[in-house]
């Protein structure tokens, strides 16, 4: 029993982190809006980059990335450089921000269509504004911007110039909301009502809860709500035949208004955790079980109506479209 809560408890820190690590604002089922489709940098050929492990949390020094809009890799290392590549593997150039002696701290960024980027400082509740030349300014993170604890920021994406589309989770319900954040004065504030769940595009949010028994354990289902710009527009579950369901995430829209999806499970063995991608249809019955596979320390963002995955090698780093993950098998779907 002891064994079987401590995968549990692995299943939701792995939860958390893939949460920390997505951004939902993307279709990856629509055509690239540029040409960038996958990119390999090797550490051999790359002997600019660090490919290591930071000093400072014992996570990757490469902690983010972002692709322009004219399909340039960007890679932000913990608190220092941004370097960028072209679709080749070319380095074009690489920005040095003067973080550490400013006294700020950046682990999260995305980029607009104008050339600025926007960083996370979670030591001192900002975001911060930067062209490839320097800082423009910095954007306090407090009661107007509804968002006060940075680290409870699971992703940022840029809709324009100085306007931001944050995914938060709330310290009131631990429930997670959509905020719209305009950072180009002093204070981050924020210009909408925050939409309950996490961004899909196009208006769209989701919200997952797992549907637990009386005494509050799992059970083999999980409900789950889509929000059309902030108001319940359907409503699902999902349940295994067999397993506990720990978690779901929604990763983005297919062409016929279904959705592609992670699923959870703890087998019912008590001691086997299981991940599932999988293609859910309009009504959320599982229609394809696919064979791909994420890692722990892979990141998921979205750029140009596409999402792509930064995964670690032994020998560098690898940037691919996330559809590529989701190539069905003929297996029988358990879930009902």
């Amino acid at each position: 029993m002891k064994k079987g809560m401590l995968l549990l408890l692995s299943i939701i820190m792995i939860l958390l982190l893939s949460g920390c690590n997505q951004t939902q604002d993307t279709n990856p089922n629509e055509p690239a809006g540029v040409s960038f489709e996958s990119l390999r940098l090797l550490a051999a050929e790359h002997p600019e980059l660090d490919f290591g492990i930071s000093r400072h949390d014992g996570q990757r020094t490469i902690r983010d990335f972002a692709i322009t809009e004219d399909g340039n890799l960007l890679l932000l290392e913990l608190s220092a450089k941004v370097y960028e590549y072209s679709l080749k593997g070319e380095l074009l150039g690489s920005y040095d921000f003067g973080f550490d002696e400013k006294g700020l701290t950046a682990y999260m960024f995305t980029c607009d269509n104008q050339g600025n980027f926007y960083f996370i400082d979670g030591h001192n509740c900002l975001i911060i504004k930067a062209d490839r030349i320097g800082i423009l300014n910095t954007a306090s993170l407090g009661e107007k911007s509804i968002i006060t604890e940075p680290g409870l920021i699971k992703s940022i994406s840029a809709l324009e110039e100085n306007i931001l589309i944050v995914a938060a989770t709330s310290p009131d319900d631990f429930l997670t909301y959509t905020y719209k954040l305009d950072v180009s004065g002093d204070n981050a504030i924020c210009i909408t009502e925050p939409q309950v769940g996490i961004e899909l595009g196009n208006g769209l949010s989701y919200k997952n809860e797992l549907i637990t028994n009386e005494d509050g354990g799992l059970t083999s289902g999980t409900a789950v709500t889509i929000y059309e710009n902030g108001v319940e527009k359907n409503k699902f579950e999902v349940h295994s035949r067999n397993n506990f369901i720990v978690g779901l995430n929604i990763y983005g829209l297919t062409q016929s208004g279904g959705y592609f999806a992670r699923i959870f499970e703890f087998l019912a063995d008590g001691n086997t955790a299981q991940e599932t991608f999988v293609i859910l249809d309009d009504r959320g019955k599982v229609i394809s079980i696919c064979d791909g596979f994420l890692k722990n320390d892979d990141l998921i963002r979205g750029y140009n109506d596409n999402t792509f995955v930064l995964r670690f090698e032994a020998d560098g780093i690898t940037v691919f479209p996330l559809l590529e993950l989701f190539t069905t098998n003929e297996d029988e779907s358990w879930f009902k």
